[in-house]
């Protein structure tokens, strides 16, 4: 036999049977009656659920005196306290407890099943039901060849579980009727036995099926505990059962409780050597050993660390929490057996079914949006693996949400055919319709971007409309990245690179600086409180503005220091000596000074678009709409370049004058190729054309190539925005007009073209009426607008354009995860178990329910341990 005890469910179906009199039951109408059965089937737990059941005759037998068990105790319990008189009850116009007083001639349909009454009436009917007497006179049927036929006397005697209905003057079968063990449809059950020609042959067939004697044995053990008037042990079990169920299912919740806290604030689970702890420990209570999935495993291990889930579930014991135990047991069914589920395995199953609840209860919003888009990105982990996390953008409830679903790990290659493969199987597996697809939102590395082979290529071979649009925010970078590279510039970032490496390599030089500062007067310094350079970020060019901020404020301190270790021979070493006199005399040098003040101001004009375009709510529109906004300020700084260089070139100028530089023009010469060699008079001519109109000129022609193509895609679409419509509203039209001819296939179910283009005339009105300060400034709320001024069509189609994804800075946010999630010291951790962790890390805010996590647990696989979780 199975060490898991036998389902008790049924006992539980047995309790909770709505009571209902005799003459309640028969002799309501058919319509309140069959309410009251349906109320009971209602009340019914399913058992298909069942993974642990025996199967066989053992389980015939435990299903005998199982389900009959909550009656049984019921009546036995009405019996002890107050035994009713036992009189017959005859409903209005019926004979004494007749069995088929609930049973519809018309219909020929029972309206209350007579399992459904109280225990009370079925001792009545098994006691008391209606028997004819010798004489009595059964009614006579003319059959179908002429012969007369009537119930007979003998029937009764031979069948002892037969019984006469003379409201139906037919036979039923009583242990079937009140305590059935399977759906029969036929005579005796179903409908009564009317049918005399072949009765006697109706009859062995009946009594000899299994569901009969089923019946008759629940029928024996119901009248055998009637008779003693104590509660059964069935039904004893059926409260040691719950009580039991409830406290390991507290027990499991406290054990969940520190699985889901230590995922979300990204605690490591596992100690230093967490096989050291496999050993055994005794259960004081069963006066045996815990045993758990993958082995033994001690929980008070003082000479080793046991980890920061075991210390977590010890501390929550120690502080007196009712749902942990200090020996974390929970009682598994069979005799002397516990199970601890604090094990790695057991670990990895809880995280597993986390991260499972999380992900369904996104994808049941995600699989609502009309459209979505798909956001990737790739990265390399600390085991060298290549990890790929796929996020979706979709809109919901006039909101435009980006949610990460997971990480892939790209174990077939990073080509463009193996990582589309990868994306749509993932999306597959959560049953997503790629038919919704409309975006594809990645970098623009060739096995990405590629025009022929590439992912997003590839992809939109297989779905068209699954457009890909490269991400604004690496365009940026590539737009600064190529603005970089004029020599004068590109030997600014060095020299700041060196300066900022030469402090971050040594806590003593760090000291210095330190210290240095200190004495400086803040007037100095601008009154900053920065004690540390910044170093440069090698892929988001546009954060390098912090640094250049924190290189302008400490700049004074910085070459105080340099001189000061340079000239200090006795307390440094000759090669610090001579690495601060030549970092010195770079950024010392006029040419260095000016570039970085030019770089610095033209910098802060891209900062305000770098931030914007991290927005996770960012539409298209607003993004191209800043985007024009930022390269417009750049066009107009280069049209007005005399005055603007003429501001940055003065305080380049303070800059040197305060560590005694004085201006100068680099030395030319006739066949000169290291460096720009420009006609000019004066030294601010000559930075003028050297540095700041080739700067402004490269950041310009960049936002014109790798911002136009954007603008090409949705150029017509964005139209439908206020701005747009108000401005020129018949051009305005005939674009939005044109984007939706491609798109009609998106327009919702009853949204023809032509009245899409009546919606369209609509919500230009009500834009109209709206005043300026009321209109909406994003897609989504031009949708909700749309919405409720019944323009459906419209609504679906600024639904599509906000679903369009813009960048993938949310990608880049679950990388960031993942460099915290998989540390050097948690390299060996596997791709279900990353996956699961980052879940939960990154939807810290998400609430998870603890009883629907257990169920899917133990849905997964049959357990040991008793819970109520079997039972659904």
């Amino acid at each position: 036999m199975s060490n898991r005890p036998p389902s008790l469910r049924s006992l539980r179906k047995a309790s909770t049977l709505p009571q209902l009199t005799l003459s309640e039951a028969f002799g309501r109408s058919a319509t309140v009656a069959a309410g009251a059965v349906a109320a009971a089937k209602k009340s019914d737990i399913s058992s298909s659920g069942d993974e642990g059941s025996s199967t066989g005759e053992e389980s015939d037998e435990v299903v005998v005196v199982e389900e009959v068990a909550g009656e049984v105790a019921q009546a036995a319990r009405s019996t002890a306290v107050d035994k009713p008189d036992e009189v017959d009850v005859v409903a209005s116009g019926g004979t004494p407890n007749d069995i088929g007083e609930g049973y519809n001639l018309a219909s020929q349909k029972w309206t209350c099943l007579p399992s459904s009454l109280s225990s009370d009436e079925k001792r009545r009917l098994v006691d008391h039901h209606f028997v004819p007497g010798p004489k009595h006179d059964f009614p006579v049927h003319t059959g179908n060849d002429g012969r007369n036929r009537r119930f007979r006397h003998q029937w009764l005697e031979d069948n002892t579980w037969l019984v006469y209905s003379p409201k139906c003057d037919g036979g039923f079968c009583l242990p079937c009727l009140l305590f059935p063990s399977g759906a029969d449809q036929g005579q005796l059950t179903a409908r009564p036995m009317s049918n005399f020609k072949k009765a006697t042959t109706l009859l062995d067939k009946h009594g000899s099926q299994a569901t009969h004697k089923d019946a008759v044995a629940r029928q024996g053990q119901f009248k055998k505990v009637v008779s003693a008037g104590q509660p059964d042990v069935v039904d004893q079990l059926v409260d040691a059962h719950a009580i039991q169920s409830q406290e390991n299912e507290q027990k499991l919740k406290g054990i969940l409780d520190c699985v889901i806290f230590c995922g979300k604030q990204n605690l490591a689970f596992r100690g230093h050597r967490n096989e050291t702890l496999c050993v055994s420990v005794p259960d004081a209570r069963t006066n045996s050993t815990t045993h758990d999935e993958s082995g033994d495993i001690s929980l008070t291990a003082a000479d080793t660390n046991p980890g920061n889930f075991i210390s977590l579930l010890e501390f929550r014991a120690n502080a007196g929490d009712a749902s942990i135990i200090r020996d974390f047991h929970l009682h598994a069914g069979g005799a002397g057996h516990s199970v601890t589920y604090c094990s790695g395995k057991s670990q990895n199953e809880l995280i597993d079914c986390c991260a499972e609840y999380i992900r369904e209860e996104l994808l049941k919003t995600i699989r609502a949006a009309p459209f979505v888009s798909i956001l990737a990105d790739e990265a390399t982990d600390t085991a060298n693996m290549e990890q790929m996390p796929i996020v979706v953008r979709y809109v919901s409830g006039y909101e435009v949400k980006e949610e990460f679903l997971g990480f892939v790990n790209c174990d077939t290659g990073i080509t463009g055919n193996a990582l589309a493969t990868k994306i749509k199987g993932a999306l597959e597996s959560w049953n997503l319709d790629l038919k919704k697809w409309r975006g594809q939102g990645y970098d623009g590395a060739a096995n990405m971007a590629g025009r022929l082979n590439g992912c997003a290529a590839i992809i939109q071979r297989e779905l068209p409309k699954a457009v890909y649009y490269h991400c604004s925010s690496h365009a940026l970078n590539l737009c600064i990245m190529a603005a970089s590279k004029i020599s004068l510039v590109s030997n600014m970032w060095t020299a700041l690179r060196e300066v900022s490496l030469f402090f971050e390599n040594s806590p003593k030089r760090q000291l210095k600086l330190e210290k240095i500062i200190d004495e400086t007067p803040d007037n100095e310094m601008n009154n900053s409180q920065k004690k540390k350079l910044v170093s440069l970020c090698r892929t988001r060019w546009v954060q390098r503005h912090t640094a250049l901020d924190t290189f302008a404020d400490l700049f004074p301190a910085v070459v105080a220091t340099m001189e000061a270790i340079a000239d200090d021979r006795a307390h440094w070493s000759a090669d610090t000596c001579g690495m601060a006199s030549s970092l010195l005399r770079s950024i010392t040098d006029f040419s260095f000074l000016v570039t970085f003040g030019v770089v610095y101001h033209v910098m802060a004009y891209l900062v305000g678009l770098s931030v914007g375009l991290q927005e996770k709510s960012l539409d298209v529109c607003r993004a191209y709409k800043q985007i024009a906004n930022t390269k417009a300020t750049l066009e107009k700084v280069r049209a007005d370049i005399d005055k603007s260089h003429a501001t940055w070139f003065t305080k380049a100028v303070d800059m040197a004058r305060g560590v005694n530089v004085q201006p100068s023009i680099p030395r030319t010469c006739r066949r000169q190729q290291g460096r720009d060699n420009v006609p000019a008079a004066t030294s601010e001519e000559y930075y003028r054309r050297a540095v700041s109109v080739p700067l402004l000129d490269e950041l310009v022609g960049e936002f014109n190539s790798r911002f136009g193509p954007l603008q090409l895609k949705i150029g017509k679409g964005m139209s439908i925005f206020p701005d747009c419509l108000l401005a020129n509203p018949e051009q305005a039209k005939a674009d939005v007009l044109s984007f939706v001819k491609d798109a009609e296939d998106d327009l919702p179910v009853g949204c023809s073209f032509i009245t899409f283009q009546a919606e369209l005339d609509i919500f230009h009105t009500v834009l109209t009426k709206c005043p300026a300060n009321q209109r909406p400034t994003s897609l989504t709320q031009c949708a909700k607008m749309a919405d409720e001024s019944l323009c459906k069509g419209v609504a679906q189609v600024l639904t599509l354009l906000a679903t369009l994804p813009v960048t993938t800075c949310t990608c880049e946010r679950s990388i960031s995860s993942l460099r915290r999630l998989k540390t050097y010291l948690r390299s060996t951790m596997t791709g279900e178990r990353l996956t699961g962790l980052a879940l939960l890390h990154v939807h810290y805010a998400m609430p998870v329910d603890k009883n629907e996590v257990l169920k899917i647990f133990f849905r997964r696989s049959p357990r040991r341990v008793l819970s109520q979780y079997d039972d659904k």
